[in-house]
């Protein structure tokens, strides 16, 4: 049996790395040997994209805090690239979050 923590609500205010709304899954398994987990999906929700990792939506990337800043979360602040030459059946390119070949930086933080 394992208790699972579940972060049900992001936008609550965290105290000390405890969030205070959460709730937990007890997870009971006949053999300790698996650990293979069946998740339900939810047969309404709709995605716009579907790759070889399963369907998704797309979200701007952006920092949704007033309080997070450069100053105060530097690790927040890094490059990545994008392959422009390289699009998929979404129209969508390939992004690393390393410097290659043929790939262009999107972003640099500045400090």
């Amino acid at each position: 049996m394992v208790c699972y923590p579940i972060a049900t609500n992001h936008s609550v205010r965290n105290y000390g790395g405890i969030p205070i709304a959460r709730e937990y899954v007890l997870i009971y398994q006949k053999d300790v040997k698996s650990d293979e987990l069946n998740l339900l999906t939810n047969e309404n929700k709709n995605f716009t994209f579907c790759d070889e990792n399963g369907n998704f939506n797309l979200m701007e990337l952006r920092n949704r805090n007033s309080k997070v800043n450069s100053k105060n979360r530097p690790n927040l602040y890094y490059p990545f690239y994008v392959h422009l030459n390289n699009q998929d059946e979404n129209d969508l390119y390939e992004v690393s979050l390393t410097q290659h070949n043929g790939f262009n930086i999107v972003f640099v933080f500045k400090k």
